[in-house]
């Protein structure tokens, strides 16, 4: 009966692992076929566009082909696993070879100077972050190994999030996003029961110690969904 319950209870936790990392390869190959769209031209779309994958408009990618977003947090697992543990040099080590070896999909030209600033050699991943002022997505894609792996350390999570964003940035509305999704990962990888009032609060704490603009929107949440 226990041996049982302890399997189920690994099914589980596993399953929540797969999770954040399959739905985020997902919806970046989703996304793709449309990055760099407005969003006028999105909303005239005649299907949702979570409901297939669509053809890339350059013609040279495959259905389902996802990007440099998936490519660095594969990069991050890695990094964790053969480390044993969270560390920005680890890390920096595995992303520096998809700039050098120009493997990336669509890289992300936002963070070209950080990255060209640890190919150099000239600064270490700790002070490699682009200055504050510079906003992009881009680190957010870091975040869910990190996440999962100090889930049960929330401390711990906030300190190994903030490492694996400063590598490319330093501007507080990126540590407050990347906060706020590790929040938003660990919980769900923790609870068994989806409670929205709590969740929000949660992930808008966490966002909270880096940008005030960035927790109250997260609060906000609930009106968001229910625009059209």
């Amino acid at each position: 009966m226990l041996a049982s319950a302890m399997e189920t209870n690994e099914s589980t936790l596993l399953a929540r692992f797969r999770g954040p990392i399959l739905g985020s390869a997902a919806a970046d190959a989703l996304a793709f076929p449309y990055q760099h769209y407005s969003r006028a031209f999105l909303r005239s779309l005649a299907v949702p566009l979570t409901q297939e994958y669509a053809v890339h408009h350059s013609g040279f990618y495959p259905r389902g082909q996802y990007t440099c977003e998936t490519q660095q947090m594969l990069a991050v697992l890695e990094s964790i696993v053969e480390t044993g543990g969270v560390s920005g040099e680890a890390m920096a080590s595995h992303l520096i070879p998809l700039w050098r070896d120009n493997v990336l999909v669509e890289r992300d030209r936002s963070i070209s100077l950080a990255m060209e600033r640890l190919l150099r050699g000239g600064l270490d991943w700790e002070r490699s972050g682009l200055e504050p002022g510079h906003a992009e997505a881009d680190p957010v894609s870091r975040v869910p190994a990190v996440a999962l792996w100090d889930h049960q350390d929330m401390d711990a999570m906030y300190e190994h999030v903030a490492v694996s964003t400063r590598i490319t940035h330093r501007d507080p509305r990126v540590l407050a996003c990347a906060a706020a999704t590790a929040a938003a990962i660990a919980s769900n990888a923790q609870t068994e029961e989806l409670i929205l009032g709590a969740f929000l609060d949660r992930i808008s704490g966490a966002a909270s110690r880096y940008d005030p603009v960035i927790a109250e929107a997260c609060l906000d949440f609930p009106r968001i969904l229910s625009l059209s």
